[in-house]
């Protein structure tokens, strides 16, 4: 499945709290990601707390980000490529930049 695929069926989701206006959806979409990068970050510090992790419950958490973090990027009318071609421009840039310096 392609991240234009997985984003177009995520747009067919909807759902009472993703229903209404603009900021809404947008707050509902920012809060999640934020919510799901959390959990996200709380597999990491069991790894680091405990020595062992979950990676089928990590792939998950990773899961839950990319539907928000697609979600996202369709409430902003932009495709998954275009945003990802920007990112790696970005930071090929950066790269770059600190490797001249």
């Amino acid at each position: 499945m392609t991240l234009e695929e997985y984003a177009a069926w995520a747009e067919t989701i909807h759902s009472k709290a993703t229903s209404g206006d603009r900021d809404r959806l947008l707050s509902y979409l920012g809060l999640g990601i934020s919510s799901e990068a959390g959990e996200v970050a709380s597999e990491i510090k069991k790894l680091i707390r405990d020595g062992s992790w979950d990676p089928e419950r990590m792939a998950e958490e990773l899961g839950d980000v990319i539907y928000h973090w697609s979600r996202l990027v369709t409430a902003t009318g932009r495709k998954p490529a275009d945003i990802l071609a920007a990112s790696r421009a970005k930071i090929d840039a950066k790269i770059k930049a600190k490797s001249q310096s």
